[in-house]
């Protein structure tokens, strides 16, 4: 068994049967921002839900683990979650403000222009609050 499956399956027990069908972890990725889609509707809010998730995002990038899996939590993660209201503001205390610029452009290209000046003006807000960087920056 993977290592990124295996670590899933300790985060979310529930879902043993999707994650059999998760193929790929790009594919669990995405899926993960469904929950954190679901985690905010709910009423009120599943905070518990959501920070399972990014205790599982954080462990895929943990000990600047490679590059690659890296990337697909940019591509199949992060990008998703900025494209969600509540979820923008999460962002930065995610991955930081030195992992954000070296992915703006990816943002910024991938984005639509309101999600993405939406999602610096939430670095903004942040940096103004004197937040340390993001566990992506460590």
């Amino acid at each position: 068994m993977t290592a990124w499956r295996r670590q899933a399956r300790e985060l979310f027990p529930e879902r043993t049967g999707q994650l059999h069908r998760a193929s790929t972890l790009p594919d669990l990725l995405y899926s993960l921002v469904s929950d954190v889609r679901h985690a905010y509707a709910a009423q009120p809010p599943d905070i518990e839900r959501r920070d399972r998730v990014y205790r599982y995002v954080r462990w895929c990038v943990a000990g600047n683990q490679n590059a690659a899996r890296r990337t697909v939590v940019l591509e199949r993660f992060l990008l998703h979650l900025a494209t969600i209201p509540e979820a923008r503001g999460d962002i930065p205390a995610l991955i930081g403000k030195a992992t954000f610029q070296r992915s703006r452009a990816e943002f910024e290209a991938r984005l639509e222009p309101a999600d993405y000046q939406a999602t610096l003006a939430a670095f903004v807000a942040y940096g103004l609050q004197g937040a340390p960087d993001g566990w992506a920056d460590a």
